[in-house]
């Protein structure tokens, strides 16, 4: 098998630089073969990153109709399957023709192996990989980022979700759900997690095993688009500027963030100069206008290309990675590592990591000594302040912790050894093809 196999990705993201899982794909795959890659995305939300692959199919967010079937209508060419295919087809025009537009996309590519992400939304993507495969007779890896399966059964008890049926007709859906995810997951070459700590809760619950691999930065690369932090001692003689870049989102680190934002009010109102810059995507700017950028020393700036990245992170005086302590974030969020982490490692500034101490971040961070910790809930934010205020008063202190993350950047998520491993995985998969 070719050390690059032709790898068709399916994915409800597109390739992009923007939102997290689609940066950790694209870091994976820079450096293949443009010609070796193709991808079937759902969602347009992001903008398609060309730079690692250029061949693209877009196909509807099915949540009915189709999905109803768990992806039989799709295959069957019998009365029975045709019948299938226009249940419900008028929400939404040309499903048949497109989804066989789709097929047609896949075998003209000649895959020799699929990269696949399920998610829960649309839930066509529970049986759409897996069948999809299973019609072109090619194996398939798949990659896991956020515990969405747990909170959708959470959502379907619960009812009143956002896409997610209330009552038995959520349970019923929930529990297709988990059928179909043990049926990807074991028929796969390979699956992936996000941390170890997801692939030893995954190995539990679907009784299948999962190798961890996280984001990767071109360490060499950030080291050359470095900047220098202005000069003066920050907090006193200028601004100690603190840098957020990624999501807001509500079940993931929003609440954390509004709580590191009142510990930067309360700083300023004793006197330091302290400022909170949150750079997100578009997608999340009304959310950071409406419920954080509410004071003059917390502002949304603009959103950094890959390019603007490395200047911006390495020239804070503070990076904030922040997790929520709320029930819902943490059954959500609670296997996964950010993808943020390995870029804000490579800036050499100084991380302050803030969530449940069960989190992987906080974990990671404590037992490699690369961030400040607080894993204590402090919805005043006071905890927060007492460590921003500790790195005001030492700036040695400060650089010495900056230091130790760039170094744990280069042993453990340097793109030229992550990518290497995910190559290597793709192409043992792929030769394994029957």
């Amino acid at each position: 098998m070719d050390r690059y196999p032709r790898v068709l990705v399916i994915s409800t993201v597109s390739f992009n630089l923007e939102a997290g899982g689609g940066v950790t794909m694209t870091n994976l795959f820079r450096g293949w073969p443009i010609n070796n890659i193709a991808q079937i995305y759902s969602h347009g939300v992001n903008n398609k990153d060309k730079s690692v692959c250029r061949t693209y199919y877009h196909i509807p967010a099915i949540h009915r109709g189709l999905a109803l079937m768990e992806g039989q209508p799709l295959f069957r060419n019998d009365a029975l399957g045709k019948s299938l295919r226009r249940y419900k087809a008028h929400r939404l025009l040309n499903l048949e023709q497109q989804f066989q537009e789709c097929i047609a996309f896949a075998r003209n590519f000649k895959p020799d192996v699929a990269y696949v992400r399920p998610m829960d939304k649309p839930s066509s993507y529970w049986w759409l990989c897996h069948d999809l495969c299973k019609l072109l007779n090619i194996p398939y890896v798949t990659h896991i980022m956020d515990d969405w399966p747990a909170r959708y059964t959470d959502d379907a008890k619960s009812g009143g979700a956002d896409g997610v049926p209330p009552g038995i007709r959520g349970r019923i859906k929930s529990a297709r759900m988990n059928r179909s995810l043990r049926k990807l997951f074991g028929g796969a070459g390979a699956n992936i997690a996000i941390s170890p700590e997801m692939a030893a809760g995954f190995y539990e619950r679907y009784g299948h095993r999962f190798v961890p691999f996280h984001n990767s930065v071109d360490t060499p690369r950030w080291e050359s688009l470095s900047k220098p932090k202005p000069s003066g001692q920050a907090g006193i003689e200028r601004p100690f500027v603190i840098r957020y870049i990624g999501a807001v989102v509500p079940d993931k680190e929003l609440l954390s963030l509004q709580e590191i934002a009142k510990a930067v009010k309360s700083l300023n109102a004793k006197g330091r100069q302290v400022r909170l810059e949150i750079h997100c995507g578009p997608m999340w700017n009304s959310t950071v206008d409406e419920q954080l950028a509410d004071d003059t020393n917390t502002v949304r700036g603009a959103f950094l290309s890959q390019d603007e990245l490395p200047g911006a992170l390495s020239s804070a005086d503070l990076l904030v990675l922040p997790m929520n302590f709320d029930a819902r974030s943490m059954r959500y969020v609670g296997y996964s590592l950010q993808t943020k982490g390995p870029e804000y490692m490579a800036s050499g500034t100084p991380i302050l990591v803030y969530g449940p101490p069960s989190n992987p971040n906080v974990r990671y961070a404590r037992d490699a000594r690369w961030a400040v910790v607080v894993d204590r809930h402090s919805p005043d934010g006071s905890e927060i302040e007492a460590e921003i205020e500790h790195l005001i008063r030492n700036p040695d202190a400060a650089i010495a912790l900056g230091a130790r993350g760039k170094e744990t950047a280069r042993a453990n998520h340097d793109s030229s050894v992550v990518s290497s491993r995910f190559q290597q995985l793709l192409a043992e998969v792929a030769g394994n093809r029957s």
